[in-house]
Formats: C-alpha cells, structure tokens, sequence
C-alpha cells in the first residue's frame, strides 16, 4: 500500500514540475527572443562609398531575427521621404552577413548623405514577433565626383515642403561611369564602385542594378550591383553578338538587350535585339534587317534600297514586351516604332514619321498607324515604355533621321522635344495622342533621354541632351504635370544621364 502511494505521490510531482516549466515557458514571465538576444551595436565602418557604412550588431541566437528594417532622418526642410530599407534573414543569410555561429550580423546602410552626420533608426523583428529598437548616428566624408559632374547638380526649381509627387529618388544611368541617385530634393544620396564603367546598358531590378557591358571585341559582361556596393559578373558569350548597345530594358522573361553582331565579317550595327536571362543565355532574338527585309522583299519591295548592312541605317535605341497582346515593340531612331509578335514575329504594325524614306516603301506603308488629328508623331524618340495606365509613353526628341541614302527623304525635325502619351488602336491601325508634356516648348533634347510615368500619375522626365548637348535637365511632374522640380547637371553628349529611372528608396525590401 505504501508502494502505491508513493508511486502516485511522484506522478503528481512530476507533473507539477511540468507545470511549473509550461508556465516559465509560456507564461508573462517568458523572455521573448528580442530579450534573449541581447542584441546591440557594437561599431560601424566606412563602405566602399561615402554614402555606405556598415553596421555591426552582436548578440545571442541572432538566427532568431526575422528581418531589420533602417530608416535615415531626412535632413531638416527635406520634402523627400526618408530612405527605409527593409532586409529580409533570407537577403542577410545569402549576401554573408550574418555570421556562421549567429553571434553577430553587418548591415549595410545605403542611401546616407554625405560629409556630415546621419541620425538611423533600426527595427529589429524576430521571429516571435517581439522587437528592438536602436539609433545610430553615422558621420560620412564628403564626396567629390573624379568626373566632375554628380557633385555639381544646380537647383533650378525645389521641391517645396507640401508639392505631392508619386516619387522620391531617382537614379541616373550613367555612360560615364555607375548609376547615381539622387533624391527629389536633389541631394546626391549614392553612387556605385568599379568594376562598372558604362551604367547606360542597365535595370533597377530587386534593390540592385543589372548592367550590360562589353570589352568591345568578342566577350560581353552582366555585372549585378548591390546598393551596398557588391557586385557580380557573369561572361555571356552569344555569337554573333559582340557588344551591348543603348538601353537594356525588361522583357517577358528576362531583359531586352540591344547588341551590335558581326555575321561573316559585316557588322551589322544596331538592329539585333535579343532576350536574356540573368545567366546570361539568351531566350530569344529578333533580328530587325532580316524580319524587314523578308516582309518587304514578300510583298514586292527591292529590300536591299532599305535594309543595308554595315549602316546605322535603323539606330535601335530601345525595345519593350507588352503583355496585353504577348509583344515587343522596338524603337528606331532613324525610321519609327515597330512592333511584332514575340513568338511569331510578324510585324503588327509601323509608327511614325509618314515624311521619313521608309514610308515611300508600299510595303512597309501597309503596316502603318494613322495618328488622329493634333497629335505629334515619333521623331527620333527614345525611351519607349508602356505606362502604369496600359499607354505607349516615349521620350519625343524631334530629330529627323541622319543615315538615310543621300537624297532620300529625312523627315521632320522639331526645336523642342516632348514627352507624349498615345492610345493606340491595333485593330483600325490608328494612334491617338493622350496627353504630351513639352515645358512649353523650351527644351530640345534631340538624343538620348526619356521619361517614366509611376502609378499616381507623376511622370520623371529625363532630357539628357539639353542646351546643345551640354546639360542634363532632370524634371519631375505632379500627375497634373505640373513642374514640381527642375535639377540641371554638367554633361558631354548625353553621358551624364543617358537613361534615368525611379528607385523606390523610400519602401525598399531586400528578400
């Protein structure tokens, strides 16, 4: 008898020592992983750039945290919203900085001003859902362009406190040199590190810059580069391309790449476009000579008056996919728009400037859109986009064409340049101009540039090649397309800014 009591005494006594651990476990009383983390700042250090450092954190069990999120105080009269960097574990783990034993973690702050002190808000969550929260102030060195140029901006119109525009930074597509981001007030807030060179061929894609080059020979880069200054190449070999040219764009499953290619030992400049991935290997091509050349010479057009081999004589400067009819249109400086079919690719329709050479071919005049009355058509444009609101948007420069036969017909030329919108109608093969934004006629930037329109309506305008070729003009539009800033950078050509883009650095998340 005793036996048994003491049997069922020590059942009651482990299950109240059970208890006992449940509640320390799961009561009021439990720490949560922010507390047993013991997380702090420990120091930070100078990135590769003024406008990055890297912070230290050291603590217990740092596998824990979820994710950390920065957030830079925006310098006092600033109507940009603040930089905030949201950074995933997953995005921590793969770029290596969190450490093996999961006792200390380095984040990369980017976006910082530079030559002066920076107040940073971190967010630290871990997994639990519990949170920490920290400030650091940072000081940075200043920064002086060895290309005279990104420190040199002059304001000709401020944001002022209260304009409302649907972005906050920008980035610069530099041919001089790697991108640049400015923020809508104007600062300067991050420029790239070598090994890039030549930022013109690039995307923003995921927090970080895809960017085409070449050696100019026979191989061809794709270099990734991190805002936090980080980069990776890749080597695309793809015969018979043999250098990136103008725009990288994005297409239906990778990137719209334009090449030069070299086919038994003729160049045949600017009329190759090919999809790519990000290893480099290429999807799809559209070979522009051959797929208007068999088009002309089927329905009884002497091709060869048209398509000449070892001319610039089409100039592609840029391409896009449009996924409402599965297509990609491409732009030729030189002669118009085209679009054809991304499987087929048949040509659906032409685009432009019915006073050009290559309207006086039956065949490719069949092709034409009709634009309604008031509307300008596309001279010498660039920087074609389908715009949140399902529209053709383009960068009108108004350069008549410079690589036509002697004697043939170049075209209209313009003393201003536009930014138009068009509907277009594939079906009666007619255009109609939404709206256009021409700063009452006085900008003319007859190459390079373009502009992008975000989901509010607000439109960045990118006029590369202002003031003769000496200046960059860098606009932004409320969706009223009201002037809400007015930036003015140094430029030879139109290197400085050959292509700009918005860059969400204000909602930024790293996965």
């Amino acid at each position: 008898m005793h036996h048994i009591q003491r049997r069922i005494y020590g059942l009651v006594a482990a299950w109240v020592a059970v208890g006992f651990m449940l509640s320390g476990c799961f009561g009021g009383d439990a720490l949560s992983y922010a507390d047993q983390s013991k997380l702090t700042i420990s120091t930070s250090s100078a990135g590769p750039s003024p406008f990055i450092q890297n912070v230290e954190f050291t603590g217990l069990q740092l596998g824990r945290i979820a994710l950390i999120s920065f957030t830079i105080r925006p310098h006092s009269g600033s109507a940009s919203k603040p930089v905030n960097v949201t950074q995933y574990k997953s995005h921590l783990v793969s770029k290596g900085y969190l450490s093996s034993d999961a006792k200390s973690m380095q984040v990369p702050v980017f976006g910082l001003y530079a030559g002066g002190t920076n107040t940073v808000d971190f967010s630290v969550e871990f997994e639990d859902g519990s949170r920490l929260a920290f400030t650091k102030e940072l000081t940075t060195a200043a920064y002086v362009d060895p290309l005279a140029i990104y420190d040199r901006l002059q304001v000709l119109k401020t944001r002022a406190a209260g304009d409302q525009i649907g972005f906050d930074y920008f980035a610069l597509q530099s041919g001089s040199g790697t991108p640049a981001i400015y923020d809508t007030d104007g600062q300067l807030r991050w420029v790239g590190v070598p090994p890039v060179v030549n930022a013109a061929h690039s995307v923003f894609k995921a927090g970080g810059f895809v960017i085409g080059g070449s050696d100019g020979i026979s191989s061809m880069m794709l270099t990734r580069l991190e805002l936090d200054g980080t980069s990776t190449s890749k080597l695309l070999v793809a015969p018979p391309y043999i250098n990136f040219h103008h725009n990288l764009d994005f297409g239906k499953f990778g990137y719209l790449a334009e090449f030069d290619a070299l086919i038994n030992g003729v160049n045949y400049i600017e009329t190759n476009l090919a999809e790519i991935a990000d290893d480099g290997s290429v999807i799809s091509n559209w070979d522009l000579g051959k797929i208007i050349g068999d088009f002309m010479t089927q329905y009884g057009d002497d091709a060869t008056q048209f398509v000449r081999p070892g001319v610039d004589w089409f100039h592609m400067n840029a391409a896009l996919y449009d996924p409402q009819d599965d297509s990609v249109v491409v732009s030729s400086r030189e002669n118009f728009l085209i679009k054809l079919g991304y499987k087929t690719k048949e040509i659906i329709w032409i685009f432009g400037d019915p006073t050009k050479y290559w309207y006086t071919f039956p065949s490719l005049r069949s092709k034409a859109l009709v634009l309604t009355a008031g509307g300008l058509y596309p001279i010498g444009q660039h920087g074609i986009n389908i715009s949140p609101d399902k529209y053709l948007l383009l960068f009108n420069n108004g350069l008549q064409s410079a690589q036509q036969p002697v004697g043939a017909p170049a075209g209209e030329s313009r003393n201003y340049s536009a930014v138009v919108s068009y509907k277009i109608d594939n079906a009666n093969r007619t255009a109609t101009e939404n709206w256009r934004f021409d700063y009452d006629k006085s900008i003319l930037s007859d190459i390079c540039s373009n502009s992008q329109q975000v989901l509010d309506g607000s439109v960045f305008v990118n006029y590369a090649s202002a003031s003769n070729r000496t200046k960059s003009r860098l606009v932004g539009l409320n969706p009223q397309h009201q002037v809400v800033f007015d930036f003015e950078l140094p430029t030879t050509l139109c290197q400085t800014s050959y292509h700009g883009t918005v860059v969400p650095l204000e909602a930024l998340t790293l996965r």
